[in-house]
């Protein structure tokens, strides 16, 4: 049995902590099906040398069909992949991670894509430094690494641990968070690169204005402002959001933590076009301590949509936008606590989509995606038939004229 995708917590120190779920109830996925939705495996990981284990991020879809993603584990030194699945569910590693001679190791952003369809991302750890890489996969599966980074060690500046996603910017940069690195007080960065390698750190979290970004990714608006959350640090201990310039000049929108607020923010958050920022956090908001999901407006004021409570799911982990509703995964809670996909509307009202029973996957590891004919698609960090891990996708059904 594969142990629950690694969650973060604030403390540097429980950074890696892993939550070892207990026996899992075999449920047919087609019994978590919930309201107004049709839920079906993709693709199902078989681990090993052969394949991927451990999907996780969020994954890409290219117009045509396929879709494009990481797993954490997996391959010949069970570093991970960068994995392919055609629209008719046959899956193509594309390259396989090894952790040694320079190679990166553990990736858990997904990826992103250039015109020419080159695929870019980052991983955890790996490189010469043990500290991750920036990389890039052409589209026949050569890899070339970007970047090694550097830490802060030896009189270094740079980030150390990038679990987060990349994010382009249309101007041909592209940026990123790592939970470590950037200064001497070792609390993260957000960091600059360019397809050629150039890179550079734009921010570096002191603690007050947030520390530790870990699962998620930073969202661009149509005027090239970043959104982002740090998932401690701040007044309250609790984590921030934020506002970034392209150039670094961070504005903390809201400070995480106090009273009924939700705490630790992570995950990947959206924009809509009225510079609304949506994300989740992993604890807080209520009696459960399990999460919230919440708005905040241009001005920083914050409006809680939900709290959950375990049993409706837990530990949110991103969101999507999809016209005026938001869906999203929680890693865990629901009928089997194996997790859940939920809808939230503009009023507020949560709806469970599905729920997760182990054979369909158990803790979802990234944001779904859309491929705008009304499916949404998503990865589990383990279950399924072989215990690794799948590929899904969830059918929402049109509402008939009455």
């Amino acid at each position: 049995m594969r142990e629950r995708m690694p969650m973060r917590v604030a403390v540097p120190s429980d950074c890696l902590r892993r939550i070892v779920i207990g026996a899992v109830v075999a449920i047919a996925s087609a019994t978590g099906a919930l309201a107004g939705a049709k839920f079906q495996i993709v693709y199902d990981f078989a681990g090993g040398t052969g394949d991927g284990a451990g999907p996780a991020g969020p994954l890409l879809t290219d117009g045509r069909g396929s879709l494009y993603g990481v797993t954490s584990n997996g391959g010949s030194a069970d570093d991970g992949t960068v994995f392919r699945i055609s629209q008719r569910g046959k899956e193509t590693v594309l390259h396989v991670f090894t952790g040694t001679g320079g190679e990166g190791s553990e990736p858990f952003g997904g990826v992103i894509a250039d015109a020419s369809g080159n695929l870019y991302g980052a991983t955890s750890g790996g490189g010469i430094n043990g500290l991750g890489i920036v990389f890039e996969v052409a589209p026949n599966g050569s890899e070339t690494v970007l970047h090694t980074f550097q830490g802060i060690c030896c009189g270094n500046s740079d980030g150390s641990f990038a679990y987060s996603s990349l994010v382009a910017d249309g101007q041909g940069a592209m940026y990123g968070m790592t939970m470590n690195g950037g200064s001497s007080s070792d609390l993260g960065a957000v960091y600059r690169i360019m397809s050629d390698g150039t890179e550079s750190v734009i921010h570096a979290f002191a603690g007050t204005d947030g520390a530790h970004p870990v699962l998620g990714g930073l969202a661009v608006d149509r005027s090239g402002v970043f959104y982002g959350a740090a998932s401690a640090g701040g007044a309250n201990g609790g984590g921030v959001a934020f506002r970034m310039t392209a150039g670094g000049t961070e504005t903390i929108l809201h400070q995480f933590g106090a009273g009924s607020d939700g705490s630790y923010p992570q995950g990947w958050i959206v924009v809509d076009k009225h510079d609304n920022m949506y994300g989740t956090t992993q604890y807080g908001g209520g009696s459960a301590n399990v999460g919230i999901v919440y708005k905040i407006d241009a001005n920083g004021v914050e409006t809680i949509l939900h709290v959950f409570n375990g049993a409706d799911g837990g530990e949110p982990l991103g969101l999507t936008l999809v016209g005026d509703n938001l869906y999203g995964v929680a890693i865990i809670g629901g009928r089997s606590n194996s997790g859940t996909i939920f809808k939230i509307a503009p009023n507020g009202a949560m709806t469970t989509l599905h729920a997760f029973g182990g054979q369909d996957g158990f803790t979802p590891s990234g944001p779904l995606v859309a491929d705008g004919a009304g499916n949404l698609y998503g990865t589990t960090y383990g279950g399924g038939a072989k215990g690794n891990g799948v590929v899904f996708k969830l059918t929402l059904k049109k509402k008939t004229a009455e």
